[in-house]
Order: structure tokens, then sequence, then C-alpha cells
């Protein structure tokens, strides 16, 4: 979820989803040699673009690799007790 998301679980809701999940065709390079892609996603869309690889188990190999080994933003982080005595004075 974090991997197309930037969020560690589900909204409580269907309807507090900003948009539908999609997963699309690759495109370019990705579409041109499926096998040696990997799966993008796009955090902001809550979507996946996901190569047309040759096998499943192909496919599974490059999603865990993906998500495993992407860095995330994370849109469930709440900052608390914030200092603001590191803060820069740019004025």
């Amino acid at each position: 979820l974090n991997f197309v998301s930037a969020r560690s679980r589900l909204p409580a809701k269907a309807d507090a989803f900003d948009s539908p999940f999609t997963i699309q065709a690759a495109t370019g390079e990705a579409r041109d040699n499926p096998d040696r892609s990997m799966p993008l996603s796009s955090t902001c869309f809550f979507s996946l673009k996901l190569p047309a690889y040759s096998t499943k188990e192909l496919m599974r190999q490059r999603l865990l690799y993906a998500m495993y080994n992407s860095p995330t933003m994370d849109a469930d982080l709440v900052l608390h007790n914030t200092d603001d005595s590191n803060r820069f004075d740019l004025g």
C-alpha cells in the first residue's frame, strides 16, 4: 500500500479516497522491454504503471523488489512537539 499511496493504512471509508486506484500499462522503454523494467508507482495519483511481464513469477519478483527497495514518502506522518529553535533565520 505504501508503494502506491505513501500510506501505511487505508482510509476508513471508501469516499475518503482522493482518487481511485488504477493500474496502467507501462510506456516507453518499459513497454518495449518489459522483462528488463521495473513497475512504477505514482503516489500522488494512487496509480501503478505495470510492464507486461512474460510470466507471473517475474511480475511478482519485480513488484516485491520495487516495494521493498524503493524510497517512500510517508503521508501518515504527523509531527508532534516540533522544536523551532533549530530553524534558520533567512530574513
